[in-house]
């Protein structure tokens, strides 16, 4: 499916569907696409529009670039999981996702340090984050700001 399709799709479900059939059939592209931003985005926005801050949550952090009310809503979803990183992380990463490819740059950066974090707190990384953690790794080690982010996030 090209890029074009995708959104079309996205567009024509919001436009033709209430809101949890749109709910319903865009989780379907999630299982094709997942956290391919203007995916997320939609996705958010329609939780957002129920007032389901804690789904919208987790599609608004797959959001390249944040809003006050996108970090107000974030605030609220890392609360309800009491800011257990390990638990936050459990809901963003895909169960049976192996490589995150359509995820946005700023976003894997996002998830990498908070992998991070946990591995530096609890001196391991639980193993459902493995495939995430080292699909990040190889990309930024191609990238000529690792060194600047491995600082970063290696403490």
């Amino acid at each position: 499916m090209t890029e074009a399709e995708l959104r079309n799709g996205i567009n024509k479900i919001i436009r033709n569907h209430d809101i949890d059939t749109a709910i319903n059939n865009l989780q379907g592209y999630m299982r094709l696409s997942y956290g391919h931003s203007f995916l997320c985005e939609n996705l958010a926005n329609l939780y957002v529009e129920k007032s389901d801050f804690k789904k919208a949550g987790k599609y608004i952090f797959y959001k390249e670039k944040l809003s006050d009310q996108d970090e107000e809503i974030l605030f609220l979803y890392f609360q309800s999981f009491g800011n257990d990183k390990i638990n936050i992380l459990k809901d963003l990463i895909a169960e049976g996702t192996k490589s995150p490819v359509r995820i946005d740059y700023d976003v894997k950066v996002r998830l990498f340090n908070m992998m991070n974090e946990v591995k530096a707190e609890n001196g391991f990384l639980p193993k459902f984050m493995w495939n995430w953690y080292y699909h990040f790794e190889s990309k930024f080690k191609k990238d000529k700001n690792y060194s600047q982010l491995s600082q970063l996030t290696r403490r």
